[in-house]
Order: C-alpha cells, then sequence, then structure tokens
C-alpha cells in the first residue's frame, strides 16, 4: 500500500484515496513492527541519530536499500513475496531474480522521494564509520531479530557501501 501510493501521495497531496491508502499501509506497518519487532535496518539507523542527529525515519530510509541487499539471500522467497506486493512484474524469474528486483525497487522508492542512500549526503565521513559501527554492534537486540547474523564486519561493509 505505501509502495504503490507513496510518490503519488507526495506529488499530489490532495488525492486523499492515495493518501489514505499510505496512512493505511503506514498503520498496517506499526501494528506489524509492534508485534514483531525491528531488525538490522533499525540497528544501524540508530546510531545516526544519536551520533549525528539524524532523524529516525530518515535514517531508516537510507539504510534500508543495504540491509536489504544484506538480507536476501537469507530470506528471499520473502524479499520475492516484496516484489510482487510493490507491483513488480516477476513471471519467468526466478525467486532469487524476484528477490533482487525487489532490493532495487526499494532503493528506487527511497531515490524516488529524493532521500539520499549516501551517508556522506548528510555530513557522515569516512572515519566515523568506525564508531558508527560499534555503536550498532551494541545494538543487539535489534541484531538478534534479523533474518541475516550480521557480525561487526558485516555492519562496517554496509556503512561503508553506503557511504
Amino acid at each position: 500500500m505505501i509502495a504503490c501510493n507513496l510518490k503519488s501521495a507526495r506529488d499530489d497531496g490532495t488525492d486523499k484515496k492515495v493518501r489514505d491508502k499510505v496512512a493505511l499501509g503506514s498503520l498496517f506497518a506499526g501494528i506489524t513492527i509492534t508485534n514483531s519487532g525491528t531488525g538490522g535496518v533499525h540497528a544501524l539507523a540508530y546510531p545516526l541519530g544519536s551520533i549525528f542527529g539524524i532523524p529516525h525515519g530518515l535514517a531508516n530510509a537510507m539504510m534500508l536499500p543495504y540491509v536489504s541487499q544484506f538480507n536476501m539471500p537469507a530470506c528471499a522467497s520473502r524479499f520475492a513475496e516484496v516484489a510482487k506486493q510493490m507491483g513488480i512484474i516477476t513471471k519467468d524469474l526466478s525467486i532469487k531474480e524476484t528477490a533482487n528486483e525487489a532490493v532495487l525497487a526499494i532503493r528506487k522508492l527511497v531515490e524516488d522521494m529524493q532521500i539520499s542512500t549516501r551517508l556522506r549526503d548528510v555530513g557522515i565521513k569516512r572515519d566515523d564509520i568506525s564508531a558508527l559501527t560499534k555503536l550498532a554492534a551494541k545494538i543487539t537486540r535489534l541484531l538478534d531479530n534479523n533474518p541475516r547474523r550480521m557480525e561487526i564486519a558485516d555492519i562496517e561493509r554496509i556503512y561503508k557501501d553506503a557511504f
């Protein structure tokens, strides 16, 4: 509901049907998070807020494409379902190919919303990655919930990719 309507809602704030779909999708997402918790995206987003004051929603949007790419091999069928829900044509694609299309669509959605996916664009320096990595690695409550185990080297690699 969100992915298929967010850009339209932003582009035309007077379209109440589209805005209702985004709002309802947001409600469902909130209910889901309350019941299942969050994982790596939030774990890597928290230090961006605590050290640099980046709003949590923005930090999550920035990290989502990178953590999705990292997680995809561990739960390709879930990402394949995301692709289908995002309206991606999946006929004749393997589960892995479909999952990869979801990750690409997630990145495109973030970029379509004019949100940078680069840490350097929000004032983070390459030298900051070590501190970010150490802080994120301590957020085990969320990392333990991630579908793919994230070691400290994985966290650092994700931040470097996002730089």
